[in-house]
């Protein structure tokens, strides 16, 4: 019996803009409270804290100032690599900014006065050691056969390197560096073979009769039918398509309204933005409306009493997305 496959998948993506306009302006409000939350920290010395709060401050709303206060706090609790390459992202991000000349500057001078000062770490693997599909782990982290060997700066503390291969017997060591001018060289040894070496489990598949030499029970499906579904699909598409197309247009007429000095335009902007925010909700309600009326359809119009076929309907629900996935076979 040949398979075949009816997909319809109608999902909504408007959770994720709809939330995007009215989250911007309480990001930008929680990560200011952060900020200052960390500068009140710095002053009292808890530099950790500080750090956390910073950093905390950046994910949700990403500024210049706030990277060049982290990579401070950074230096003030000892993580001088982690410091040096905030400071060194500062001046990447500022750089031929003439508006941005002077924290491009300071992000310089910051980040060449620390590069002195850091702690290296070299972790050497001779010829003889690279055994096939050997990997080496720093603290949990895979480093990479392309820095084996190049002295890597470090933040200062206790440290764990590992090795393993397949069919050899793993290596591991621990070692301490400190805050800064400190280098060390580890060799890592050329790992010991098992004497029986772990079998390869096969997993063993069953194999069941092709589906193609069963005797079709299944019966013509009305032509008709499958039509109404089809028009469903589509009017949902159209209708998601539609409310995507009126939040982007809120949302522009929400950047122009934050640009705007004239309170009057302003406060138009803003209702203006609003409006399309409303209508694109609407047409996104209605939108998963009809895409249940076109599940619905796909699953009335592909029934056969007689055959013996699944039917499955799957809700889709993401951080910008929500909707339903239906999938048949018959």
């Amino acid at each position: 019996m040949k398979k075949y496959w009816i997909v319809s998948a109608v999902v909504v993506s408007l959770v994720g803009l709809v939330a995007t306009v009215n989250a911007k302006p309480a990001a930008s409000a929680q990560a200011e409270a952060l900020f200052d939350d960390g500068k009140a920290l710095m002053t009292q010395k808890k530099f950790a804290e500080a750090c956390d709060k910073f950093e905390s401050s950046q994910k949700l709303d990403p500024a210049i100032t706030t990277l060049l206060n982290l990579g401070d706090c950074r230096e003030k609790n000892g993580q001088l690599t982690t410091a040096w390459g905030l400071f060194t992202e500062v001046e990447r991000q500022t750089r031929g900014d003439k508006g941005e000349a002077k924290l491009a500057s300071v992000a310089h001078v910051r980040a060449q006065k620390l590069a002195a000062r850091l702690s290296k770490l070299t972790i050497q693997v001779a010829s003889d050691a690279k055994l096939p599909g050997l990997e080496i782990k720093l603290d949990g982290e895979v480093v990479l056969p392309g820095t084996w060997g190049s002295a890597l700066p470090l933040d200062g503390g206790h440290y764990k390197l590992a090795a393993t291969a397949p069919n050899a017997k793993p290596w591991a060591t621990e070692l301490d560096l400190a805050i800064e001018h400190d280098a060390k060289v580890i060799d890592v040894p050329k790992l010991s073979t098992l004497d029986h070496p772990a079998a390869l489990d096969v997993p063993v598949v069953a194999r069941e009769k092709p589906i193609d030499q069963a005797p079709s029970t299944h019966g013509e499906v009305p032509a008709h039918a499958h039509t109404g579904a089809v028009v469903a699909t589509v009017a949902a598409v159209v209708l998601a398509g539609g409310a995507i197309g009126f939040e982007l247009w809120g949302r522009g007429l929400l950047d122009d309204a934050r640009k705007e000095p004239d309170n009057m335009r302003q406060s138009s902007l803003y209702d203006d933005a609003n409006t399309r925010h409303y209508v694109a909700q609407g047409l996104g309600v209605a939108a998963v409306a009809v895409t249940g009326v076109a599940i619905y359809l796909w699953i009335r119009g592909s029934h056969d009493p007689k055959a013996e076929s699944a039917a499955l309907v799957v809700p889709s629900i993401g951080a910008d997305h929500i909707g339903l996935t239906f999938s048949r076979s018959y």
